[in-house]
Parts: C-alpha cells; structure tokens; sequence
C-alpha cells in the first residue's frame, strides 16, 4: 500500500507538472503532441519503476521466506543427528557395560577357580591346626575343640565297628553283608555329626524273621526302617528284596513239615512275626515283599541292573491273569519304588553309597588289619561339606569368621555363597 501511495502521488506531481509544463510549452510555442509523448514516457517509466520496486520486494520476501525455511532444515537436521548421535552412544554406553561386567565376572571367575584349585584340603583330615593358619586363632581353636573333634571321633567310631563286625569265621560274602550294614549305619553317623543333625543310625539286635538291619532315630524314636541286602549281582540283589510274604511262609511250611512238625496257619504265623505283619499291613497283601515299609538298600553298582530286573517283573506279572498276578506286580513295585544305594534322613542326612566289591574289600583289609575307614574317602575334609562349615563357623564367630573358613578350606565357593543367599547372609 505505501508503494502504491508514493506511484499514485508522483503521478499527480507528473500530472500537474506535465499542464503547468503544457502551458509553458503553449507559451513558447511548443505542441501539444510532444508534450502528450513526453507525458505519456514518464508515465511509462514510472509503471516500470513501480513494478521493479514489487519484483524487488517480492523478491526479498522469498529469499527471507527460503532462508527461514533453510535454516528450520539445517535446524532438524541438526536435532536429527543429534539425537541420533546421542542414541549410538547410549547404546555403546550399555555394550560397554554389558561388556565389562561380564569380563570382570569372568576374571573373578577365573581368580576364585585358581585359588581353590590350590587348596590341598587333604591336610584338614590332619585336625584344626591347619585351619588356624587361616581363620582366627580364637575361631579355629574353639572349632578345633568341639565340631571338628566330634567329627572325627564319629569317623574313628566307625572304623572300629567295621572291624568288630568283621570278626566272624563267615565266609568273606557273607562278612561282606556286615560290613556293609555298618558301613551305611557309621557314614550316616559321621555326616549327622558334621551336619549338626538330631537324626542317628543304628543297628538293632533283633534277629526276627525280616526284621531291618538298620533303623534311622530321631529324639531316640525309630522314623526308618532300612533292609540290606549285598548280593553278587543286581539280579540276586532285587529278588532278595522282592521276596513275598508267601514266599517266607511257604518255606517255613515245608522246613517245619520237614521237621516232622505242624506249621501255624498263615494268620497266626503273622501274629508270631511282628515285622512280617507289619509288611502284610503295608499292601494289605501276602504278595507284598517281606521288607514292605522299609528302604531296600543295595550296592551303589547294581541300582540299574536291579531296575531293570524289577521293571521287568512288574510288566510281565501285570498282563498275566489271575488276582494274585496283580497282587505280585504291585509288590515288585513297591520294592522298585524303595530301592536305594544309601540311607537318608528327612533332613538330608545319608551314607555314603558303596558297591559289593568294596565292601568284600573293606571285610578282606579288616581280616589283615590293614583296613584304614581314610583311604576310602573318610576324612574330616572330606565329611565336613561346605554348609556345615559356615553354619559351625557362624555359630563361634559370624559370617565374617564364616567366610573366612569357607574361602580357605572350600573348593565349592559357588555352593558356600548360595548357602549365605539362602540362610539370608548375603543380600
């Protein structure tokens, strides 16, 4: 509007310029004609004037307009990079992170593993001395004078009953029979000691028929039976173990017959045999194995083979015929379902598993008196696991004192820090 003005306004002047010029012109004798193109040529360039003057600002306004836009782009562009800049290096940020904890995990790692692997943890069978030179002496010393004793008397109790028992004119399997009673009766003791446990393993006097060879106490009431049974092979071994109560009936039958006597019935030699009763209860069945309700513990060698001969019978006795055919198959597999290498407690308490061919060794060193219960694994290092350590060395000294022992004797640290997770040691 301003140019448009101005344009207008010096027209006016051109106008009035242009008559006061005419008149002039008039005057001096100048025509009308050239004073008319002379007027019409300053009109002309004052249109062209006029519209320069819009090409120019129109001109100006784009070139402001383009360069807003540019630098808007340039702007977003920037922000843009940016963002995009600051987004790589967030997630080289957490690659690197990710990177290094996991390399510092595998150096410690690595750290821990060469240290325990340096460990000799034979020498602890030695006593506490060793364990002074790690731990406190106040700690080691207390320790030294009650658990690990304790331990280590329960170890030495049961070599010496291993070669009491041994002390028979038997042939060497059947001391091996023994000798593996009160190999899981003794180890069982020593891990209760080490583990702190009130349960207690023990072999009782009664000689009945299918009596257990060994009971597992508790406050001093029996919670487990347990029969063994050492045969030559994992066969010879579950059938030992799967004999039906009929079946001892049966040949107490023909043996008192043989003796020119009368048996009892079947109801009343159970009333004469509390354990056979007992069993009968379990499965409500003549067919039930005699040692039903008791843990049937075999050599540690044998588990499969005896599996086997069980699995075997349970399927061919359950697609013969006959009730009594279902009665035997349930039996077999009741006994299958008891099988055990070694004696446990509900607490986790157990014995160390052992195979017939050690236990006739253990009978033959005793007969020689070369038997050492050490050589075979039974040692305080050995005995004492890594839970027991931290709860006995929490009890005399804190965790401090538990960590301590646990890093210098244990080469099962993954165990020691999940036992601290777990009694909410370690947070």
């Amino acid at each position: 509007m301003y140019i448009l003005k101005r344009i207008v306004s010096f027209m006016l002047i051109v106008a009035i310029t242009t008559a006061s010029f005419s008149n002039c012109a008039y005057a001096k004798g100048l025509s009308i004609d050239s004073l008319k193109e002379r007027s019409e040529s300053i009109k002309n360039g004052a249109m062209e004037k006029a519209d320069s003057i819009k090409n120019d600002a129109k001109e100006k306004a784009d070139n402001i307009k383009n360069d807003a836009k540019n630098k808007t782009d340039s702007i977003t562009n920037d922000a843009q990079k940016k963002m995009d800049s600051a987004k790589k290096s967030a997630t080289e940020l957490a690659d690197n992170a990710k990177n290094g904890v996991t390399d510092a995990y595998n150096t410690s790692t690595e750290y821990i593993n060469s240290i325990v692997t340096s460990i000799d943890t034979k020498k602890f069978e030695k006593g506490w001395d060793i364990a002074s030179k790690y731990v406190s002496a106040n700690l080691s010393a207390q320790m030294g004078a009650t658990y690990v004793q304790s331990v280590q008397t329960a170890i030495t109790n049961a070599q010496t009953n291993l070669y009491n028992v041994s002390k028979t004119n038997q042939t060497l399997a059947s001391k091996a029979g023994f000798v593996a009673e009160e190999w899981h009766t003794g180890t069982f003791n020593v891990d209760s000691v080490a583990a702190g446990s009130n349960y207690k393993a023990e072999r009782p006097a009664s000689n009945s028929k299918a009596s257990s060879d060994i009971n597992i106490t508790k406050d001093g009431q029996v919670v487990k039976k347990i029969g063994s049974k050492y045969y030559k092979d994992g066969t010879s071994s579950a059938k030992a173990q799967s004999k039906t109560i009929m079946q001892n009936y049966s040949e107490y039958v023909a043996n008192t017959q043989k003796d020119g006597k009368t048996p009892l019935s079947f109801t009343d030699y159970l009333d004469a045999n509390v354990e056979l009763k007992e069993a009968y209860k379990i499965l409500d069945s003549e067919y039930a194995s005699e040692y039903a309700g008791q843990t049937r513990l075999i050599p540690a060698d044998q588990m499969d083979a005896a599996s086997e001969y069980l699995r075997k019978k349970i399927n061919k006795e359950s697609v013969k015929e006959g009730a009594n055919r279902k009665e035997l198959a349930k039996g077999y597999q009741d006994t299958l379902d008891n099988l055990a290498d070694r004696i446990t407690a509900e607490d986790g308490t157990q014995s160390r598993p052992l195979s017939e061919e050690e236990a006739k060794a253990i009978a033959d060193l005793c007969d020689n008196g070369d038997f050492d219960i050490e050589e075979f694994g039974i040692t305080p290092s050995q005995m004492i696991k890594p839970k027991y350590i931290l709860k006995q060395s929490m009890i005399a000294g804190g965790q401090a004192a538990a960590l301590d022992v646990a890093l210098s004797f244990v080469p099962e640290l993954y165990t020691v820090i999940a036992y601290l997770i777990e009694q909410g040691d370690v947070v």
